[in-house]
Formats: C-alpha cells, structure tokens, sequence
C-alpha cells in the first residue's frame, strides 16, 4: 500500500492511496473519487456541494 498526503497551509489537502499486487493490478482511491461513490450509492439525481473555494 502507498499513501501521499499533501497540503498547503490552512488551504487545501489532497490524499492518494494504491494498492498494488505482486501480478501487477492495482487499485487507485483519491479524496476526489468521493464524489463518484457518493453517485453509485445515492444515485445521480443526488446534489452534490463541493467543499472548495
């Protein structure tokens, strides 16, 4: 498993995590894939805010 996390002051943060097997899959999960997940689960008509500015 690697793990990065970033940030820049009080303004922002960014996360990336992998997951890689000996046979070469891998699987990638970052802060922004909640808002596919949130779709999956919810649905599309879902309104999603996002936390930005």
């Amino acid at each position: 498993m690697l793990y990065q996390i970033g940030h820049e002051g009080l303004r922002f943060i960014s996360g990336h995590s992998s997951a890689i097997h000996a046979d070469g899959r891998a699987v990638h999960v970052g802060l922004h894939t909640i808002h596919d997940l949130a779709r999956e689960t919810f649905g599309n008509e879902v309104v999603i805010t996002q936390a930005c500015y």
